[in-house]
């Protein structure tokens, strides 16, 4: 009995099982490209300012809060720290007293009680002040950390105002003259790049608040010496 053989056209492939629908077969690479970048959400210049505004917004609140919980940690511990205090008045009240005692004196064993339950609180307030100091070092961590998302954040909406403003560049040079409040990022990056929609300023106009001095050439001034300059001299 002959065997039932199903011939293969030379030069054809098979066809797979499970690739005949229709969305498989009318899609192209550009196709799919097209459609990744029209899925893409896009946003307008004043949306991603407002965004970045929101951010520092957010991170300046988050700073204020933690700082007031630091200022009650600073409270609790000054509390407890008065309590070691009275608590190390009446140890050595109590001391003294049981000194004075003599061995078969019916009072005795009270003042031994009272003594050891002065010692048992002492413990505990020792204990009780480390885990404040503890946590009020993790406390401190978390504030340096708000502060640093504050500052980039305050950076990033500066750069935003300047032409060809560049985030990591004006960090870097915060970090090396520790510039650190609003006031004083914005005067490095006014050393570093003009302001979009305005005239660059060729000098800079020096005055000792009760003559009239004579103006510097601005331009003329290395990076450093311009932000050393705007950080120490007011406009």
């Amino acid at each position: 009995m002959a065997a039932s053989v199903t011939e293969t056209k030379a030069g054809t492939i098979p066809k797979a099982e499970g690739n005949n629908s229709p969305e498989a077969e009318g899609k192209t690479p550009s196709d799919a490209s097209k459609v990744s970048s029209e899925s893409t959400p896009k946003y307008t210049e004043a949306e991603l300012k407002a965004a970045v505004h929101a951010a520092k917004s957010e991170a300046g609140r988050e700073k204020q809060t933690l700082e007031l919980e630091r200022d009650g940690f600073k409270t609790k511990l000054e509390a407890k720290e008065e309590e070691l205090v009275g608590n190390t008045a009446e140890l050595e009240k109590l001391q003294t007293k049981l000194e004075d005692m003599s061995s078969d004196d019916p009072d005795r064993y009270d003042v031994v009680k009272e003594l050891k339950a002065a010692r048992e609180e002492r413990k505990q307030l020792k204990a009780d002040r480390q885990a404040l100091e503890a946590e009020k070092t993790t406390h401190g961590e978390r504030i340096k950390r708000a502060e640093s998302f504050e500052r980039e954040a305050i950076i990033q909406e500066l750069v935003e105002d300047y032409e060809n403003g560049d985030f990591n560049k004006l960090k870097d040079l915060c970090d090396t003259f520790s510039a650190t409040s609003e006031e004083q990022i914005r005067k490095v990056a006014d050393t570093l790049w003009v302001k979009k929609d305005t005239e660059p300023e060729p000098t800079l106009v020096i005055s000792s608040g009760r003559t009239a001095g004579g103006a510097v050439d601005f331009s003329s001034m290395s990076a450093d010496e311009k932000i050393r300059y705007a950080l120490n001299h007011k406009k």
